[in-house]
């Protein structure tokens, strides 16, 4: 069986060769064929499409247009009534607005605390690169810094480390209480002032 094997396979893989080599360019030939017939004829049916889609498209937008353009002219006078009413308030009771910004300022903290807990750590000395020489972090850094402690958990929060969420964490508490103060103190103002609107 071995011998009949051996002359068997070097024959199979010769007639596999030949077929091979008379089907590959029959084949490319055909590809090209239908690549030829098939190309323009799609090209043709993708202009045809958008020929009738453009118009209609367009058409589309034209009949839309009427429609939101008031809609949008509407809540631009919302904006505006609101922006002027915001003002009034203000002018009226500059402290309760104040107070108001703070409590802004507050939840914007608590929503993105790395907009005011990056800023901080930059600016005591704490950098993606380590401590920067000459700041308030350079000068508390000893030789031993214990891991997990402060200067070890700002450090790797300045650096994107494990420290990021609990500086984090400590910005949210901090803007919480912010909005809270403010919101509160916005809340005394404006009761107090109640009625108050200056001309």
């Amino acid at each position: 069986m071995d011998v009949a094997f051996a002359f068997i396979a070097p024959a199979a893989q010769a007639a596999l060769r030949s077929a091979e080599q008379a089907i590959a360019p029959a084949a490319q030939a055909a590809l090209r064929s239908a690549e030829d017939v098939i190309a323009p004829a799609a090209q043709a049916a993708l202009r045809s499409a958008e020929e009738a889609i453009a118009p209609a498209a367009q058409a589309a937008l034209r009949s839309a247009e009427p429609a939101i353009a008031p809609a949008a002219q509407a809540a631009l006078a919302a904006a505006a009534d609101a922006g002027e009413a915001a003002w009034a308030f203000a002018s009226a009771n500059p402290a309760a607005a104040a107070c108001g910004v703070v409590a802004l300022g507050g939840l914007a903290i608590v929503a993105a605390p790395a907009v005011i807990t990056t800023p901080a750590l930059s600016a005591v000395g704490f950098t993606p690169v380590g401590p920067a020489a000459g700041t308030i972090a350079a000068t508390v850094q000893t030789a031993n810094v214990a891991a997990g402690g402060l200067f070890a958990t700002m450090q790797s929060a300045a650096m994107g480390g494990y420290g990021v969420g609990a500086v984090a964490a400590a910005g949210q508490v901090v803007g919480g209480l912010a909005a809270a103060a403010g919101g509160a103190g916005a809340a005394v103002f404006a009761q107090n002032n109640q009625g108050q609107v200056r001309d």
